[in-house]
């Protein structure tokens, strides 16, 4: 199983937005829970977000097809 992190922002970050739950997920793949949070936090400090940072299941890519027209 693969792992993504997720952002939920805390009221601090929700004032700092004008009141947006701007929460998010990376939107990448890590073999472990423990680098998909390490990943996660780094972002947080790099944009200066608060709040926590969790590991979740990745989500799959859609399987796509190419045709020939």
């Amino acid at each position: 199983m693969m792992y993504d992190w997720q952002f939920e922002p805390d009221a601090v970050d929700i004032a700092a937005n004008n009141g947006y739950d701007l929460g998010l997920r990376g939107g990448e793949s890590y073999k472990t829970e423990s680098q998909a949070v390490w990943h996660g936090k780094r972002w947080m400090m790099q944009h200066g977000r608060t709040g926590t940072i969790a590991a979740v299941p990745a989500i799959a890519p859609d399987p796509y097809c190419i045709t020939e027209w």
